[in-house]
C-alpha cells in the first residue's frame, strides 16, 4: 500500500511540472507526460480533463467572501457522513484508477472512516488556508505572469476536498493531486510576504506566524501515528 502512495506522489511531481504546458496551451506536451504518469499510477487519467478546465486560465475563485462560505460549508460537511450517498459510484472508480487493493469500497471506507483529533493537523492548516484566501487577491496580482492562477484554481479544490473527507484518508487518495497543491500556494504567499516586508510592518510578523505554524504542523506528524522512522536493512540484523 506504502509503495502505491509513493508511485502517486511521483505522478504528483510530474503533474506540478506538466501545469507549466497547460498555461502554454500545450495538449501534445502535457498529455505525453500524463501517460508517462499513467505506466507509474493510473490515477493520472484524473488529469486529462484538468487541461481543458484550467487552460483558459480562468480565475475560478476570485471573490475572497465566497471562498471563505465554501470553507466554512467544507468543515461543517467534514462533521456529516456523506460517504454512504457516493459508494455507489465510487466501486468501480477505484479499481480502474489503480485502487484495486480498496475493493469492497464500502468496507474499506468503514475501516478508515475514524473520527480524527482535531488539533495542530487540523486546525494550523486551516488557518493557514484562511491567512492565504485572504492575500489571495494580492498574490494573484503579484504572480499574474506565472502558473500561480491554475496552482490556485487546483489548491482551493484540495482545500474543500480535505475538510470533506478530513475523517477519510481513502476519499483524500484521489484528491492528493489537488490537496498537495497546497505547499506550492503556501511558498507563493511566504516569497510574496518575505520580497515586501518593507512595504507593509504586519508581514514580518505574519511571515514568522506561517513558519512556526509549518514548522508546528510538522512537529505534530512527527510525534503522532502518520510517522513511521525509516530503517535500512543492517538495523534490523
Amino acid at each position: 500500500m506504502w509503495m502505491n502512495g509513493i508511485r502517486q506522489s511521483i505522478v504528483l511531481c510530474i503533474f506540478i511540472y506538466a501545469v507549466k504546458y497547460i498555461k502554454e496551451k500545450n495538449l501534445i506536451k502535457y498529455l505525453f507526460w500524463v501517460i508517462i504518469s499513467y505506466f507509474i499510477h493510473k490515477s493520472a487519467l484524473l488529469l486529462i480533463p484538468l487541461y481543458f478546465i484550467f487552460v483558459f486560465d480562468k480565475d475560478f475563485f476570485k471573490n475572497i467572501w465566497i471562498q471563505l462560505a465554501l470553507i466554512i460549508i467544507a468543515l461543517i460537511l467534514s462533521y456529516k457522513d456523506i460517504l454512504s450517498n457516493i459508494v455507489p459510484y465510487l466501486e468501480q472508480a477505484v479499481n480502474f484508477l489503480d485502487y484495486s487493493q480498496y475493493e469492497n469500497v464500502e468496507h474499506q471506507l468503514s475501516l478508515r472512516q475514524n473520527e480524527f483529533n482535531r488539533s495542530v493537523r487540523f486546525y494550523f492548516p486551516l488557518l493557514i488556508n484562511i491567512i492565504i484566501v485572504l492575500f489571495s487577491k494580492k498574490l494573484k496580482a503579484n504572480f499574474i505572469n506565472s502558473n500561480f492562477n491554475i496552482y490556485y484554481n487546483i489548491y482551493f479544490i484540495g482545500v474543500l476536498g480535505s475538510l470533506i473527507f478530513y475523517n477519510n484518508p481513502l476519499m483524500q487518495r484521489p484528491l492528493l493531486y489537488f490537496i498537495f497543491s497546497g505547499f506550492i500556494i503556501a511558498s507563493y504567499l511566504l516569497f510574496f510576504l518575505w520580497e515586501n516586508l518593507k512595504t507593509h510592518k504586519l508581514y514580518l510578523p505574519m511571515f514568522i506566524f506561517l513558519i512556526v505554524l509549518h514548522l508546528s504542523i510538522l512537529y505534530a506528524y512527527i510525534v503522532s501515528d502518520f510517522h513511521t522512522n525509516y530503517y535500512f536493512i543492517w538495523d534490523k540484523i
